[in-house]
């Protein structure tokens, strides 16, 4: 299968600010390129937010819509989509693609998300507002109904068929919530201990048994901060290192149709010595091999 790198360059609906200046870092740093090389067929394609900016919220609806067009179009050309965005809501529009790409015979996804945050926010808990910060919960349907009307084929994931991987910092009321939730959730912590996929295995084979398919987020901030280095302003201390992200990505992969995928989150103005893009790189090749092997 062919991969469509879908590059949406924004930030709260703003153009090419903070986070939202990685997507065009990475395809211009020669991503596409590194893929073609590794064997796969490459497309790339940038989303554009449809109309002048209006305000943080809607701009990214907007935004989602437009992104949900291509997704769908993408899955029907019989092509990959890996969405290279710069906020994690993007993941509204690439999952409302996917519902419009599928008829009733395809089980809905299950959402494997590996975050150092759990994005696991509502309007309720979150003392900033920050609306990134509550795609997870948007998604699995806790919050902002209306908004996503404005999506008609996004239909909210049962809450237990979403995997929140690598967490390493998660707000007071976020936390409660995910402790109270059905959602799986394994921790930074879990994933680093010596025996690293005792506790990941788990919640991957009790999701295999209800979806047959995925959608893989990775905010890059889940790479370990101090090693590797911070893929943007919001990384904590520590992480996974690149080669446990890989390995996770292969056991999802051997598990799930990866139907679609994102890396996220990443500002190139905080990686001075460029190895979060090096990681970033690594990491999509080991998502379209896990594609090829499908």
């Amino acid at each position: 299968m062919s991969v469509q790198l879908l590059q949406v360059p924004y930030h709260h609906g703003r153009e090419r600010s903070g986070i939202g200046r990685g997507p065009d870092r990475l395809v211009s740093a020669g991503m596409g390129r590194q893929l073609r090389d590794r064997g796969h067929e490459v497309v790339v394609e940038r989303v554009d937010r449809p109309s002048a900016f209006s305000h943080e919220i809607g701009a990214a609806m907007d935004l989602n819509s437009v992104l949900s067009d291509r997704v769908q179009a993408t899955v029907q050309e019989r092509r990959f989509p890996l969405v290279l965005a710069g906020d994690c809501n993007s993941s509204l529009g690439t999952c409302a693609g996917l519902g419009a790409a599928v008829d009733g015979s395809v089980t809905p996804p299950g959402i494997v998300w590996f975050d150092a945050h759990g994005d696991y926010n509502t309007p309720d808990t979150s003392a900033s507002g920050f609306f990134d910060g509550m795609a997870l919960a948007t998604l699995t349907g806790s919050c902002w109904d209306a908004l996503c009307s404005g999506l008609p084929s996004l239909t909210p994931v049962p809450v237990q068929n979403a995997l929140l991987v690598g967490t390493r910092e998660l707000d007071g009321g976020e936390a409660d919530r995910v402790e109270h939730s059905r959602i799986a959730h394994v921790d930074a912590g879990e994933l680093t201990e010596p025996d690293s996929f005792a506790s990941f295995v788990d919640p991957l084979s009790s999701l295999q048994t209800r979806v047959d398919g995925v959608y893989l987020h990775i905010d890059l901030d889940v790479l370990d901060a101090t090693r590797i280095g911070p893929a943007n302003g919001f990384a904590p201390p520590g992480g996974l290192s690149l080669d446990l992200l890989q390995d996770a990505i292969r056991m999802v992969g051997k598990r799930f149709e990866i139907r679609a995928a994102a890396l996220t989150a990443y500002d190139p103005t905080y990686d001075e010595d460029e190895r979060v893009l090096t990681a970033a790189f690594e990491l999509a090749a080991t998502i379209c091999d896990q594609i090829d092997a499908d």
